[in-house]
C-alpha cells in the first residue's frame, strides 16, 4: 500500500491472495478505500525488510471503525497468518475468515485454492515454498530430539507438519499430548517446506487449531 506521506504500509497478520480471475472484484472491493480518510495505527516495530511499515487502516469516513483486513478476510481474498498479529486480534480476525470460508467466497470457493486437504501430499507438494490452511484427521504423531511431527492419512501419500520442540512445548501447556491428538482433526497454516514428502513447517503455536 503506498501511503500519502510517500511510504509503504502492509496488513500485519494477513496474506493477500486473490483467486484467478477475480480482480475485478477485489477492484470494487478495494475501491472505496482509494483517497479514504483513515486511521493509521502503527505498531512500535520499524520498517520490515522491504521498507514497509506495519500498520491497521481503520476508516474515519462514511463507515467509520471499518478496518480494511477485516473486510480483504471477510470477502475471501485473504487469509490469517496468526505468528505476525497481537493475540488480541487473532480471534476476530479467524472469526471473520471462518464466515467466508463457510460462504466459500474468493479464494475459499474453489478445489486446491484455499483450505488444502492434508492428505492429499501430491497436492500439497505442488504448493512448496507457499504459506497455505491445510485440514485433516492426525493419523501418527512422531517426535524426535529437535521437533514433533503430525502425520495425515497412509504413510507416503498425506502431507506432515514439523513443529519445533518450543512449540510442541506450547501445545503440551494446552493439555495437547501425542495420544490425545491421534484421530483429532486439525487445522495448520504454514509453509509447505519440502515437497517429497509434503511437510509444513510451522513455527508458531497459534497456527494450530483443533476442528469440532
Amino acid at each position: 500500500m503506498l501511503l500519502s506521506d510517500g511510504s509503504r504500509g502492509r496488513l500485519p497478520g494477513l496474506r493477500v491472495r486473490p483467486p484467478a480471475g477475480s480482480e475485478e472484484m477485489l477492484s470494487r472491493v478495494l475501491s472505496p478505500w482509494a483517497g479514504a480518510a483513515v486511521a493509521l495505527l502503527e505498531p512500535d516495530s520499524g520498517p520490515d525488510r522491504w521498507g514497509r511499515v506495519a500498520v491497521a487502516i481503520v476508516s474515519r469516513g462514511a463507515d467509520p471503525g471499518r478496518d480494511l483486513a477485516l473486510n480483504l478476510l471477510e470477502s475471501g481474498f485473504a487469509m490469517v497468518w496468526p505468528p505476525e498479529m497481537p493475540p488480541n486480534c487473532r480471534i476476530p480476525y479467524l472469526e471473520t475468515e471462518a464466515v467466508a470460508r463457510r460462504a466459500a467466497r474468493g479464494l475459499w470457493a474453489g478445489a486446491g485454492s484455499g483450505l488444502m486437504d492434508a492428505t492429499q501430499g501430491q497436492v500439497l507438494a505442488g504448493r512448496a515454498g507457499e504459506m497455505v490452511v491445510m485440514q485433516g484427521r492426525v493419523s501418527h504423531v512422531g517426535q524426535t530430539r529437535r521437533a514433533a511431527f503430525l502425520n495425515f492419512g497412509a504413510r507416503g501419500t498425506g502431507a506432515s507438519a514439523e513443529l519445533s520442540l518450543l512449540v510442541w512445548r506450547d501445545l503440551e501447556r494446552k493439555g495437547w499430548t501425542r495420544d490425545s491428538l491421534r484421530g483429532q482433526t486439525l487445522r495448520l497454516r504454514g509453509v509447505i517446506r519440502s515437497a517429497n514428502p509434503a511437510r509444513m513447517l510451522i513455527t508458531d503455536a497459534s497456527s494450530v487449531e483443533r476442528v469440532d
